[in-house]
């Protein structure tokens, strides 16, 4: 583009600089699965055959979805004895993390046994 300024011949030259960088893109599989935590070990007297225990609440937390809301297997309610709950999360990879719980049913009441009264039975018989 020629361009006449004050007698003089200017020479406009526009040069279009096209710089092309290689981009590498590594995507990484999310292989790691959630932490999970699971609420402490629960030890309850036995209120039935089968007794309601609450459980508790369990955190987990992976490292690209954040914070995951973990899930019991068991909820009860529990026979008497020990049960293991297992909590667990899966992030958005399909990966899962698990964590237990021991819940124990115990039974230490004595029971009580309650007899008739005495019953009187005369018996007669004779002899021969």
């Amino acid at each position: 583009m020629l361009t006449h300024i004050n007698n003089f011949l200017i020479n406009t030259v526009f040069v279009l600089y096209l710089f092309v960088f290689p981009i590498n893109l590594v995507l990484a599989a999310d292989i790691t699965p959630p932490i999970v935590t699971s609420p402490p070990a629960v030890t309850i007297e036995a209120t039935a055959i089968l007794t309601s225990v609450t459980l508790g609440t369990g955190s987990a937390a992976d490292d690209i979805d954040g914070v995951l809301i973990p899930t019991a297997d068991n909820v009860g309610p529990f026979n008497i004895g020990t049960t293991t709950v297992t909590w667990s999360a899966v992030d958005a990879a399909g990966n899962i993390g698990t964590a237990t719980q021991l819940i124990s049913i115990i039974e230490t009441t004595v029971p009580t046994i309650t007899t008739p009264a005495n019953i009187n039975v005369v018996v007669m018989f004779q002899l021969r």
